[in-house]
């Protein structure tokens, strides 16, 4: 098995790879992922788990 890449706390892993690139498109949206239009569905899942764990961190900053 390959290895996981981890950003923060999501792992790529939890983005559920089941759900379709429409699906993964509209969360992409959600939370504002540049360039999401070109992106492949790998792509846009390692966005939305960078982007996750981005929010995760700046949510422990202002808890911390």
């Amino acid at each position: 098995m390959a290895p996981v890449r981890q950003y923060a706390h999501v792992k790529v892993r939890e983005v559920r790879r089941d759900r379709t690139r429409d699906e993964l498109y509209d969360e992409a949206r959600e939370l504002g992922v540049d360039g999401r239009s070109n992106m492949t569905k790998d792509e846009l899942v390692r966005s939305i788990a960078g982007r996750k764990a981005a929010r995760t961190r700046a949510t422990r900053k202002r808890r911390g």
